[in-house]
């Protein structure tokens, strides 16, 4: 039975991930259409387009009261980002250019919002207030956001209204796909928790988050093999800024979120912790993020994912089994 529910979990993942990529492409081809600049889809509907999976596996699960899934699915897909897919990045790229102020500015606002759910779980408790504090974080980060758009003025190259209108269809369609693929990915993630007696958060923490860092992933490879470093950074950054406040915000407006057994978190917040101080000190470095840093990221995941299934950690997966 087992089997079945990870090969219903990896398929709904599939279907996440390509409707994800259908909504991506339709808003860029919705945005041309009402001429917004290369700013507004590259740092913001790309950031926020690869995080709609996780968007929607909170919010599919906050109503079916498993927001522990999006929890750990946020620890996990953050230092999923920071780590392998910024690692494979660099390290195909050879060196990823951080050479403006504003890039490394945001590396610091990033760092600080990231910091932010740690801080306000610290009680083992998110409120539907700690989700307003995140959710105005986010309208701050969209903010800042906005002021920078004089750096990036270009716009995209125009779409007709034929191409608009079958965006639109594309957009619907996606739309419902990720509806019903979110709610699939939460329902055989709680069912295949159960039948291993593995904890939800667990299972959020790393296999949910891989297949939602998927999006991420595959653009971060895509902008490494083009030398789009600019978007690289940006994609990734509003990725860990959307994930640690959108998300959470809504989890916790849904559903309030108790941490019973923070016993459970507690390997993750430790990673996160680790994982924000190396990439902050590699990414702030003149030399910019080198291959060999990004080498060390992707040995940082390796070791977070053995940790977690030899229970190498004071709370790792096999004591955390033993505690269900």
């Amino acid at each position: 039975m087992v089997f079945w529910y990870i090969f219903g979990f990896l398929a709904a993942c599939l279907i996440l991930v390509r409707s994800s990529s259908l909504l991506v492409g339709s808003l860029t081809q919705i945005a041309s259409y009402l001429h917004l600049s290369e700013f507004v889809v590259g740092f913001l509907l790309m950031a926020l387009g690869t995080s709609l999976p996780e968007l929607f596996v909170a919010i599919s699960s906050s109503t079916s009261h498993s927001g522990e899934l999006s929890l750990g699915n946020v620890l996990g897909s953050n230092i999923a980002d920071l780590t392998i897919v910024a690692g494979i990045a660099a390290v195909m790229a050879k060196k990823i250019k951080i050479s403006s102020k504003i890039q490394k500015d945001d590396l610091i606002f990033m760092t600080f919002v990231a910091f932010l759910p740690l801080i306000l779980m610290f009680d083992h408790y998110l409120s539907r207030v700690d989700g307003m504090i995140l959710l105005v974080t986010y309208g701050l980060y969209l903010y800042t956001l906005m002021k920078q758009r004089s750096h990036f003025s270009k716009r995209l190259n125009h779409t007709t209204r034929r191409q608009y209108l079958k965006a639109v269809s594309i957009f619907t369609a996606g739309l419902v796909l990720l509806v019903l693929s979110s709610q699939w990915v939460v329902k055989f993630s709680v069912l295949t928790a159960e039948t291993l007696a593995i904890p939800v958060i667990v299972v959020g923490l790393i296999i949910v988050a891989f297949g939602t860092s998927i999006p991420e992933l595959v653009f971060e490879v895509s902008a490494a093999n083009d030398h789009h470093d600019g978007m690289m950074l940006g994609d990734l950054l509003g990725s860990v800024v959307t994930n640690s406040t959108l998300i959470l915000g809504v989890t916790a407006l849904i559903q309030p979120l108790h941490i019973l057994d923070y016993g459970l978190v507690r390997p993750g917040v430790l990673f996160m912790w680790l994982t924000l101080f190396l990439f902050l000190r590699f990414t702030r470095d003149d030399d910019g993020f080198t291959r060999r840093e990004g080498m060390i990221m992707i040995s940082v995941y390796a070791l977070f994912i053995y940790m977690q299934f030899s229970g190498g950690l004071p709370q790792g997966i096999a004591i955390m089994v033993g505690n269900t």
